[in-house]
């Protein structure tokens, strides 16, 4: 006996940003937590996650990225710029 089939890989992502602290005040840094995650069950692959700085705001610094992510950011200091992050 021989069965044959199409096996469609099923993937969930989804991706969040959140801030803290809620409330901000000129000079006292914020920090950004942008996460992506796959809920599965497949593999997922080419993964980009973009995301704008917001404004009048400085870049300062990535200080992690896991899943064997990479990331290129704005130079520190920036006030504008792109963060994008991939995954293959």
């Amino acid at each position: 006996m021989t069965i044959t089939g199409t096996v469609t890989p099923l993937v969930d992502v989804t991706a969040g940003k959140t801030v803290t602290p809620d409330s901000v005040r000129v000079g006292v840094p914020i920090s950004y937590v942008i996460s992506a995650l796959n809920r599965g069950p497949s593999i997922a692959s080419n993964v980009k996650l973009v995301d704008e700085m917001p404004a009048n705001t400085s870049f300062l610094e990535l200080t992690s990225v896991s899943g064997g992510g990479k990331c290129t950011t704005p130079d520190v200091g920036a006030t504008s710029g792109t963060i994008e992050c991939t995954w293959d």
